[in-house]
């Protein structure tokens, strides 16, 4: 079975720096066309099942790549030159592929909640936030066991109704956000709750800086 994950395409508050946590942006013009590439990069994959985030960055993101939604064309009117010649690229193709891939939005895959930071600027606390110790209750924050054991039990879920329904030889699509995608690195890589923190694996999956639209692919 295999997993491609993918980060959802830039918003605005992507580009301003600010903290999104649950607060529910939208694509920007530059998110939609990051979409529409990763679709073109993807185009030759035959999804069995997608599943997203419900937040609309993720879940349009999501959309895009299986061609359920094409953003209209007018909207990239001030891409440049380099990028509009891509776009027609992307509008030349026609690839139904993965247009009825069935698409399930999880909860569970909603990003970190960031409590008194969302929508404020600042990256620091996206460093000391996944360290031990870090009290998360005092500002309000998710704290990074309460996230593994959701991110645990949606991955738990979605392999038994994938290997179910699909097969072992399936192709899952999770359509996600940055701090949600290090804990699926985590586990998909091995993690436990017991390397949580003190672990090398642990380590790497935290340093994990996906871009908008950056996909991994993960075979287990």
């Amino acid at each position: 079975m295999k997993f491609y994950t993918v980060r959802h395409g830039q918003t605005d508050w992507n580009n301003l720096g600010l903290n999104q946590g649950w607060s529910d942006t939208p694509l920007n013009t530059l998110g939609q066309f990051q979409a529409l590439r990763a679709r073109d990069q993807l185009k030759d994959v035959r999804f069995n099942i997608a599943y997203a985030s419900p937040l609309q960055r993720a879940a349009k993101t999501c959309q895009i790549i299986l061609g359920r939604v094409v953003p209209d064309k007018a909207i990239f009117d001030e891409l440049s030159l380099e990028d509009a010649i891509e776009l027609n690229h992307f509008y030349r193709q026609h690839n139904d592929l993965n247009k009825d891939c069935y698409i399930r939005y999880a909860e569970d895959l909603i990003e970190r909640g960031l409590g008194v930071f969302e929508g404020k600027e600042g990256s620091r606390i996206h460093e000391i936030s996944w360290k031990d110790g870090f009290n998360a209750d005092r500002f309000k924050m998710e704290s990074v066991p309460h996230m593994f054991h959701r991110i645990d039990r949606v991955l738990k879920q979605i392999q038994a109704d994938t290997l179910a329904n699909y097969g072992n030889d399936a192709k899952v699509l999770i359509a996600s956000h940055a701090g949600i995608l290090k804990i699926v690195d985590y586990i998909l890589r091995g993690g436990t709750e017991q390397g949580l923190f003190y672990s090398a694996l642990y380590d790497s999956a935290i340093n994990l800086h996906l871009k908008n639209c950056e996909f991994k692919v993960y075979e287990r």
